[in-house]
């Protein structure tokens, strides 16, 4: 050893142990009235340190990730216990977010005004059982720092005034005799349209399927029990849990770790130490198997219901169990051949099987669900799930699951997330609030080391599979039949009830109310033009201006096909994306397209099973290739139409050759000789959009567009009308069917005018070239064109649908060209902000409405969950009027200005979501150029041109398409507006 390293390496030892002291020294110190819990390295992309602190007066919990990200991230969670139906904790996150004692904002909601002055990329409140969350996340300092401002007084000191409670919660509708009709209010007509969407109504019933009835109430309000809840109690609820004692931050990104802390310090100190809640659910959990018959609200001729099985599989506290049960959900029902999915189908007891695990009220619970079940043969489903099961315990999985299902964990590893803040929250807030370990999910490597070696253990899946499933007590089973009369009753019931409380009120009493309301209606009418003058404001100027720019190498072929290469992924992940052309198909195959989209995958391929297929891909690539049709109307062309099949693909880099293989494997080689199994997927596929159609109303939109009548032979009506007839006359047209799909794999999969997009690492693109350009010259080619482009037009009619829902979706299309995209993106911000949502929602009591502007030229207006639909027609009917009076100032215009930025231009993308954007834009006819300058057109756009666009709406209202989807009472007042009206089931 040379003198000098005796020197050298006592001092590098005391460095290493004079910075370990350190360390040790930080645990249990304070900072900024907080002691520091925990401090642990992440192991992730960002490098992330995570902290765990406890606010030393009121015993508040934050977790922070700590790094490099300027993408930040802010989420404030309060335990909120759920007591009763009345949804007090919703309507309080609701009422949380419209005003507080330092900024007092008293007409309006704050939360939609920060919506319009901030820079925010995601800003939300959110209930879930027995807890509230307030989120935000900014990639600018300031807003972000004025958000945390305004978040944390909101949700410590709100005003909660009784103008809030009456248009957030419920309220009476009176009329001008003091008689009161009914009920109104946003949650209240938000929980409305829940109550009478099957699935949410099947997730409650699973619910209370698992714990007592001390536990069977519903977090976000039954709307025949919110009317109960009174003003004084919505006040006590939010002193008793809206505590820093009773809270837990989450904060991500490059923050400045001392002043975060320092704002919280300054707001929770105000407190004294409360008593925090804790949650124990054990004791509720069931002990012996349960089962539970319930209904829901059908349409005539809908015979088909839900069953649902669950199971405990224990306190929820390893996240790494959590995935290993996610993995045992996607063996049993994740894929077509899967043994419970095949079992139900094959039996012709259900349309779809789904499996999932949630950590419900602390318990770990396994969830099987059946839809489109056949409930009449309830027992005879029970029975084979049950024998399914003990076959899969017998015969065992395949032995390639292991490796597929940590090939998969580590590409969810390596995988990016546009807002990682956003990603990570709510697995926080669930460990907190399950009294488990904050930072363990936060610990990727860790849980992929812990994850790998649990399931290295023999027969794993097998012993879960008869622990937790077979052998357990602790289960539940959960029926839900269809009620074609439900609706009715329960909103005459509804009615009644209200109808019968207003009577028993005095004259007194009556008089009271009416006075409120007459106070909020005032209220509702005032001008918010001070809100934004209480709330801070990001400015123009405090925005980062630069577009990103998109770097993107052209590689052409022969038969103008062409790769596109986007050398911006350095996170060891490639995607690859094939994009063939269908403009040349004739229109009457392109029912055919869809159908060979919908079997592949589902059917074997030459040299794999569909097990193998799966597991081929999960081993290999880490994930599932996926295939798609993807249209739309061109840029500023609502008459053409842009329409790709897509086969896109991610892998590892140095697994881009079998991506590659696989996705031709599928595309050119799938196996169509077993007609019972096609005739399977294709009868299931029916009932899948029946279910779809029967729940949220037939593709009314079909004409609205160029694309959307293109789309009706895609995956419409016609595409419906194409599978019902197959399905009727299957063995004559079997043949057909494999012959027109023999066909369009000559005429279609072909190397004429493809493109294909591979987004990478700069060192692997010479290596994927030659892959593509090998694969490319082994493509047919097309000799003959069908047609240069398609025709389809608007119909230019009215529709309604008819659902068992209890609100309404209105919808108006206008066809709007002369307004650039731009200009028209910054009106939809101030149209929903400044003028639909304080109409339809604070007025009308519906839960919301937006504006969809398209590149082209077409604009769509919404409004859902609404209790009206005259009344929301004639708010967007009088868009010009109210654009021409707008007194908007030009801060307000340039909040606007920011939004639709943030939205469309700068919102923070994945690498994979960059060169998907472009492509998306590029096939539309988008360019660059066109982009750049609608860029800079929005930063040019007046407050007059705002107001000239008045008479742009005017002209456009002359020419709308109308649409509504939802109740029949309500529909069937109004239907001399429509030349349609289908009532929900008639899909021929």
């Amino acid at each position: 050893m040379s003198k000098s390293l005796y020197f050298v390496l006592p001092v590098l030892l005391l460095i290493v142990l004079f910075f370990g002291y350190r360390r040790c020294m930080w645990i249990g110190k304070t900072l900024e009235g907080f002691k520091l819990v925990r401090s642990e390295k992440a192991q992730d992309a960002h490098h992330s340190k995570l902290y765990e602190f406890e606010h030393i007066k009121t015993g508040a919990k934050v977790v922070m990730v700590s790094n490099d990200d300027p993408h930040k991230f802010y989420s404030m969670h309060f335990k909120a216990p759920t007591k009763d139906d009345t949804g007090v904790s919703h309507i309080l996150e609701h009422s949380v977010l419209a005003g507080s004692e330092k900024y007092p904002v008293q007409t309006g909601d704050m939360f939609f005004q920060l919506m319009k002055q901030t820079g925010a990329t995601f800003l939300n409140a959110m209930t879930g059982i027995d807890i509230v969350m307030y989120v935000y996340s900014s990639p600018n300092d300031t807003d972000f720092y004025n958000l945390m401002d305004v978040y944390m007084d909101a949700a410590l000191f709100p005003l909660l005034t009784k103008e809030t409670f009456l248009r957030e919660g419920w309220r009476y509708d009176m009329d001008q005799k003091n008689k009161i009709t009914g009920a109104n209010g946003i949650v209240f007509n938000e929980m409305k349209t829940a109550y009478s969407n099957p699935d949410r109504l099947f997730y409650m019933e699973s619910i209370r399927s698992f714990y007592d009835d001390t536990l069977k109430f519903e977090a976000g309000g039954d709307p025949f029990h919110i009317p109960d809840l009174t003003y004084e109690d919505f006040k006590e609820y939010h002193k008793a849990y809206y505590h820093p004692t009773n809270s837990m931050t989450f904060l991500y990104g490059n923050g400045s770790v001392r002043k975060q802390l320092s704002k919280l310090n300054a707001e929770f100190s105000k407190f004294d130490r409360a008593t925090e809640v804790h949650y124990d659910y054990s004791q509720n959990l069931i002990t012996k198997p349960v089962e539970r018959t319930t209904t829901f609200p059908a349409a005539d001729g809908e015979n088909e219901g839900y069953m649902g099985f669950q199971y405990a599989m224990g306190p929820y506290s390893d996240v790494a169990f959590k995935k290993q049960a996610d993995v045992l959900a996607f063996l049993l029902a994740g894929y077509e051949s899967a043994p419970l999915l095949k079992a139900i189908k094959d039996a012709g007891l259900g349309s779809n099987v789904s499996t999932f695990v949630y950590p419900l009220r602390g318990e770990t619970t396994f969830f099987v669900w059946i839809y489109g079940a056949d409930v009449k043969k309830e027992k005879e489903i029970k029975d084979l799930i049950a024998s399914t099961l003990r076959d899969v315990v017998k015969k065992g999985f395949s032995e390639k699951v292991v490796e597929a299902a940590k090939s998969s964990a580590r590409y969810d590893l390596l995988k990016e997330y546009a807002n990682p803040g956003e990603h990570l929250f709510d697995i926080v807030a669930d460990a907190w609030i399950y009294n488990a370990d904050m930072l363990d999910p936060l610990k990727h490597q860790d849980v992929y080391d812990r994850f790998s070696t649990a399931i290295d253990r023999e027969n794993v899946f097998e012993d879960m599979v008869k622990k937790y499933m077979i052998a357990n007590q602790q289960r539940s089973v959960v029926v839900m039949k269809p009620d074609v009369k439900m609706t009715e009753r329960v909103e005459k019931k509804l009615k009644d009830k209200v109808i019968e409380t207003g009577a028993k009120k005095s004259s007194e009493e009556r008089e009271i109310i009416a006075k409120e309301l007459a106070s909020y209606e005032a209220l509702q009418k005032q001008s918010k033009a001070s809100s934004g003058e209480i709330l801070p404001r990001l400015m123009l100027d405090e925005v980062d201006m630069k577009l990103p720019k998109h770097r993107v190498e052209e590689h052409d072929f022969d038969h103008n096909a062409k790769l596109l290469y986007h050398p911006i992924a350095e996170h060891g992940l490639t995607r690859l994306s094939w994009y063939f052309d269908l403009r040349n198909v004739d229109v009457n195959l392109l029912p055919y397209v869809s159908l060979y989209n919908l079997l592949m995958g589902k059917m074997p391929t030459q040299d794999y099973s569909v097990e193998d297929l799966v597991f081929a891909e999960k081993t290999k690539l880490g994930t599932e290739t996926e295939t798609f049709v993807r249209t739309s109307s061109m840029y500023q062309n609502s008459e053409d139409v842009m329409a790709k099949f897509v086969f896109k693909g991610s892998s590892f880099n140095q697994s881009i050759e079998d991506m590659i293989e696989l996705q031709m494997e599928v595309l050119f080689r799938t196996d169509l000789s077993d007609k019972k199994l096609m005739k399977t997927i294709i009868h299931h596929e029916i009932n899948e959009i029946e279910t779809a159609w029967r729940q949220k109303g037939r593709p009314v939109f079909d004409g609205a567009h160029a694309y959307s009548a293109f789309n009706s032979y895609i995956n419409g009506e016609k595409y419906y009308q194409f599978l019902k007839y197959l399905d009727q006359n299957f063995d004559k047209e079997y043949d057909k069917v494999v012959l027109q799909i023999e066909a369009l794999r000559h005429t279609v999969f072909v190397a004429n005018d493809l493109i294909v997009s591979a987004i990478g690492s700069a060192q692997d693109q010479r290596r994927l070239y030659n892959l593509v350009s090998k694969t490319v010259s082994e493509l047919s080619v097309r000799e003959k064109d069908f047609n240069d482009t398609f025709s389809f037009k608007r119909d230019g009619v009215n529709k309604a649908v008819i659902t068992p829902a209890r609100n309404m979706e209105n919808y108006v299309s206008l066809q709007m060209p002369e307004l650039p995209f731009s200009q028209m993106s910054v009106l939809a911000q101030i149209l929903r902000l400044d003028y639909y949502m304080p109409e339809i929602r604070e007025k009308g009591g519906a839960y919301g409405a937006r504006v969809t502007p398209g590149l082209d030229g077409v604009v769509i207006l919404q409004s859902y969950a609404d209790p009206h639909l005259v009344k929301s027609f004639s708010v967007f009917d009088k868009t010009g009027d109210y654009l021409r009076g707008t007194d908007l100032s030009v801060d307000e215009l340039n909040s606007a200005k920011i939004k639709t930025l943030m939205d469309n231009y700068l919102d923070p993308q994945t690498s994979f979501q960059l060169g998907d954007s472009y492509m998306y834009r590029m096939l539309r006819g988008y360019s660059e150029n066109a982009y750049q300058k609608d860029f800079h057109s929005v930063l040019d756009m007046t407050v007059d041109d705002a107001k000239s666009a008045g008479d742009v709406f005017d002209k456009a209202m002359k020419t709308k398409m109308i649409f509504s989807v939802g109740n029949e009472d309500i529909i069937e007042k109004n239907k001399k507006l429509f030349k349609k009206v289908y009532p929900m089931g008639d899909l021929n």
